[in-house]
C-alpha cells in the first residue's frame, strides 16, 4: 500500500493566485442573467415587468464590474 504525504493548506498567497474556475462560471451565470433582462426589457408589455428587469439590471450590472474587477486583480502580476 502506498503511503501519500499530505501537503499543508495552501497560505492566502497561494490561493488569491490561482483563479477558480468557480469564478469564471459565477461571471458567464451573472452575464446570462443581465442579458436575459436586457432581452426581457424589450418584451416587457406593463410598467411591472419594465420595473422587474431594471431592478434585475441593477442588482446583476454591479455583481459583474465588482467580479470582473477582482478576476482581474488575481491575474496581476506582483508589484515588486
Amino acid at each position: 500500500m502506498l503511503h501519500h504525504k499530505r501537503q499543508p493548506p495552501p497560505s492566502e498567497e497561494e490561493e488569491l493566485e490561482r483563479p477558480k474556475p468557480f469564478r469564471f462560471v459565477m461571471a458567464l451565470g451573472i452575464v446570462v442573467a443581465l442579458a436575459f433582462a436586457l432581452l426581457a426589457l424589450l418584451r416587457a408589455e406593463n410598467l411591472a415587468a419594465v420595473a422587474q428587469c431594471v431592478v434585475g439590471m441593477l442588482i446583476t450590472g454591479p455583481l459583474f464590474y465588482f467580479l470582473i474587477r477582482q478576476m482581474a486583480r488575481i491575474q496581476m502580476p506582483k508589484r515588486k
